[in-house]
């Protein structure tokens, strides 16, 4: 299975039968709490049980994959950093040595202030600052129960200026990491280095990643010729956009 780099950037909450998914990484924030259930997550090449009362996290760019096998209830949460400011040091610079919790490690009501948070941000019209309050507490005391280990790479500004840029412009098929240093004010060998170190593969293949996962999302749900989804998508023609789909999905369009 190959490995996608989400463009997700919009907060959500979702309860039910989670399924498998292949191995993927993104730049929010994300816990998976068991409910009831069982299954394994893949990081970095290591495997770990999911059971219940446990929740797994995922930090900024770390890698991570879920195989499930029958029907679980469970809730997944996704929150990009902006949510959640005061821990954007730590998740950037640091990764989970064990990315799997247990409840009961947690202060004592941890799990219902997870289902009044699931509960709130489901019901619609929450506001965005009582989210990122409540929020807050919970990462707080999940991040309280986790050890570190440092991730290398350059400082989380640089690093969190860099996926911003790219994030906001992938679509452009001008967009070239020479144009992201000059606009930023940054050497281009500097940024280059930055993205290798942070996130593990170059600029380019980064940008590909993102145009492709969002390639993969129009392809699936509208009926638009290939040619035209290439070209939103930020690739210069359908020749490209072939080969570097192919590439990262081993499927052709």
């Amino acid at each position: 299975m190959k490995m996608f780099v989400k463009d997700i950037r919009v907060p959500f909450v979702s309860r039910g039968s989670n399924g498998s998914y292949g191995e993927h990484y993104h730049y929010e924030f994300e816990y998976w709490h068991m409910i009831d259930g069982r299954a394994e997550v893949r990081v970095g090449g290591k495997s770990y049980t999911l059971s219940s009362g446990q929740v797994f996290i995922a930090f900024p760019f770390v890698e991570h994959e879920y195989v499930c096998e029958g029907e679980n209830l469970s809730t997944v949460g996704v929150f990009p950093p902006s949510d959640i400011r005061e821990f954007t040091n730590i998740l950037l610079r640091y990764r989970p040595v064990n990315p799997v919790i247990s409840v009961s490690e947690m202060f004592p009501g941890f799990k219902e202030s997870l289902d009044r948070f699931f509960a709130y941000f489901s019901g619609g019209g929450a506001n965005r600052r009582v989210v990122s309050c409540m929020l807050g507490a919970l990462i707080g005391e999940m991040l309280s129960a986790t050890q570190f280990e440092s991730r290398g790479g350059a400082s989380p500004d640089v690093f969190e200026k860099l996926i911003d840029y790219c994030l906001e412009n992938f679509c452009d098929p001008e967009l070239t990491l020479e144009r992201t240093a000059s606009t930023l004010g940054y050497s281009r060998c500097y940024l280059s280095h930055v993205m290798s170190e942070s996130v593990g593969i170059g600029f380019t293949k980064f940008l590909n990643s993102l145009r492709v996962d969002k390639s993969r999302k129009i392809l699936l749900n509208a009926e638009i010729p290939i040619t035209t989804v290439a070209l939103e998508c930020g690739f210069g023609s359908i020749r490209t956009f072939n080969r570097v789909f192919a590439g990262l999905t081993g499927v052709t369009p």
